[in-house]
């Protein structure tokens, strides 16, 4: 059975992704979905979470367009992502501050 439902996108995500389940929540909840939504809420999250990959922070997205969202959430979420940050730059072969700047 495959990823149907953004209850379902949400347990994968929190499975493989590095990031906590309430991050995961979080994330898809500020973007403005819920984990209950239609199968087209399903197909639009896809498709903003499709978005974002391709184009990053330059699309804007909902929840996230302005400093103080961005800052509230990242205030909520630090320890999640600066864990996911370290853990990431350490596969690059990297640190946190070069992987950032770059």
């Amino acid at each position: 059975m495959g990823i149907t439902t953004i209850k379902s996108l949400c347990k994968y995500l929190a499975e493989n992704s590095g990031f906590s389940s309430l991050t995961v929540r979080n994330v898809i909840s500020s973007l403005g979905y819920r984990l209950s939504g239609t199968k087209n809420n399903f197909k639009e999250l896809s498709g903003v979470f499709m978005d974002c990959s391709k184009h990053g922070a330059d699309s804007g997205f909902c929840g996230f367009s302005n400093s103080c969202e961005t800052i509230k959430f990242f205030k909520k979420h630090r320890q999640d992502i600066v864990s996911h940050m370290e853990q990431t730059a350490a596969e690059l072969g990297s640190d946190i501050i070069s992987l950032v700047q770059g």
